[in-house]
């Protein structure tokens, strides 16, 4: 499920990704993939053509925002450059395009006739459900599990205040950060989760700070320790606040106070983490 919606063009390990889900289809023949490059079927620029927007709808603009970097949109090529922006029926056509591919990545692109938000959505769904056999979740017996979850419940935790200990922690405010907690805990078992006099703490496994919330009167406000050149927000929500002061440190800031944001949210709090653990 995430990983059809994760950003993965700047995902560190991208073209791995797709490299091995591409020779995960073949049994005894794998194909050198270090001359190809990622390309977008959904181009990056802004200004799309008549064609693309047409394809998309109406709410073309949202769509490319929305999957422009997402493992449905992405597949490899050695024709990048000759690709380009042009409409998907031309990419499809061309030299060197879609439906000449030899890459299984681009099988399911040679019969279509548009590129839209279905087929995005397709797309990533299937491509996902093969990387759970590539990356098959790890069969461990439980008596070994059990003692790791033991550990895991002792050290994610550190109980000096809880979360009624702060003064805007009200229902609304309460139900987003529920929310967005789950999905933070979710990334890695590693993380430890620190609730302090005025905030609560996010923190890789070597304790460094990757996000914290402040409770305020109508929203939470969530601080980042990643750069904002580095981060992706495409919805613009963030600002830069070095040399602010904030608690808990960080460089980046943004506040949410609507449930429906929560996804946007902890796509700019993974990629905190992601920054985090490079370091």
């Amino acid at each position: 499920r995430e990983l059809a919606i994760k950003n993965v063009y700047n995902f560190r390990s991208s073209n791995y990704l797709l490299s091995k889900i591409e020779n995960s289809q073949y049994a005894n023949e794998v194909i050198n993939l270090g001359q190809f490059s990622i390309e977008h079927i959904l181009p990056q620029n802004e200004n799309l053509s008549e064609e693309w927007r047409r394809d998309l709808g109406e709410n073309w603009s949202q769509i490319q925002s929305q999957y422009l970097h997402t493992l449905g949109n992405l597949t490899l090529t050695g024709y990048n450059s000759e690709l380009s922006d042009r409409p998907f029926m031309q990419k499809r056509d061309m030299e060197g395009g879609f439906r000449t591919s030899r890459l299984f990545l681009n099988a399911g692109l040679r019969d279509l006739t548009t590129w839209n938000e279905n087929e995005i959505i397709n797309r990533a769904n299937h491509l996902s459900s093969i990387a759970v056999n590539v990356w098959q979740f790890p069969n461990i017996d439980e008596g070994i599990l059990s003692n790791y979850r033991q550990s895991r419940t002792t050290q994610r935790i550190v109980n000096e205040y809880s979360v009624s200990d702060y003064r805007h922690s009200h229902e609304e405010n309460l139900i987003i950060f529920n929310a967005l907690r789950q999905r933070i805990l979710a990334l890695d078992p590693s993380i430890i989760e620190q609730y302090n006099r005025f905030y609560v703490a996010f923190k890789t496994s070597n304790e460094s700070n990757f996000a914290c919330v402040v409770f305020q009167r109508s929203r939470l406000r969530i601080t980042m320790s990643i750069d904002l050149q580095d981060l992706n927000d495409s919805n613009e929500i963030c600002s830069d606040v070095r040399g602010l002061g904030r608690w808990g440190g960080g460089n980046t800031q943004f506040g949410i106070n609507n449930l429906n944001d929560v996804d946007y949210a902890f796509n700019l709090i993974s990629q905190s983490y992601q920054s985090s653990m490079m370091e």
